[in-house]
């Protein structure tokens, strides 16, 4: 599966350059992850994960002071937005000429303080619609010299594509989470979560079941980020739902960070 990502407003796609590394970097409400990743071997040479709660852009100082990774401002740079604004959009009814009053009516008129893009996954005939703050675009366009963008659903499309089961994936960052719905290699359903307690994700998800007519024992859920086994979120998840499985990792990581960190981020495009 092919995803291209570009500037809604210019309708141009970001150069992206094939180097030795790619450097991977998340952002979530609570998070910033980042992997280095070779390209020729197709596998995580290293990781880094910083969290605060909230973790906003007037911490990326602090953080680029404690990281390792992030001095490789040469390599190039692939930034996965875990934010919550983000929408599916079906093609058919997205009109690039119209988009700046299709995208106020989605996310509010914030055109000012945010960077807005779109990843078209041509396969399911969708474009996901994202917008990051402004000051977070602003700080990273000056650190990286090559800079693409996608979003977190984007990246759990891809990996749920040519399959004809019912699939769906949970990507936990500590008090928020991510969870989509595939069901024959098309996305039912995505939604970002708050979590004030490890139930309330079960809550949510029994919920979308019930919305989609679907039963919570057909789908098969793999789970990532910082979700443990056995942890409180893990038993909430597995006390409702059958088929409930680690999101297992092609490669694993030679640090002693858990491989499903990152599970979710690793390319598959390569």
């Amino acid at each position: 599966m092919v995803i291209k990502s570009l500037d809604i407003n210019t309708g141009n796609v970001p150069p992206f350059e094939s180097g030795t590394y790619r450097l991977i970097i998340e952002l979530s409400p609570t998070t910033l992850s980042v992997l280095l990743w070779h390209n020729a071997e197709a596998r995580p040479v290293a990781a880094e994960v910083f969290t605060n709660e909230p973790l906003e852009a007037q911490d990326w100082e602090a953080i680029l002071q404690r990281s390792v990774l992030l001095r490789f401002t040469d390599a190039e740079t692939l930034f996965v937005s875990a934010l919550s604004r983000a929408m599916p959009i079906p093609m058919a009814i997205f009109k690039p000429e119209d988009a700046s009053e299709q995208l106020a009516l989605i996310f509010g008129n914030t055109a000012e303080a945010t960077y807005t893009g779109g990843d078209i996954i041509a396969e399911q005939n969708l474009l996901i619609a994202w917008q990051i703050p402004a000051d977070w675009h602003n700080l990273l366009s000056e650190h990286f010299k090559v800079l693409q963008y996608k979003h977190l659903l984007s990246m759990l499309c891809k990996k749920a594509s040519n399959t004809s089961t019912t699939n769906g994936n949970i990507v936990v960052y500590g008090q928020w989470a991510w969870a989509t719905i595939t069901q024959n290699d098309v996305l039912q359903i995505a939604r970002p979560i708050h979590l004030q307690q490890p139930d309330d994700l079960s809550y949510h998800l029994l919920n979308t079941c019930q919305q989609l007519g679907i039963s919570p024992d057909a789908i098969n859920w793999q789970v990532s980020g910082l979700a443990e086994f056995h942890s409180p979120i893990w038993e909430a998840i597995a006390k409702y739902f059958q088929h409930v499985n680690l999101r297992p990792a092609e490669c694993e990581l030679p640090n002693e960070l858990p491989a499903h960190y990152f599970a979710h981020l690793y390319p598959t495009d390569l």
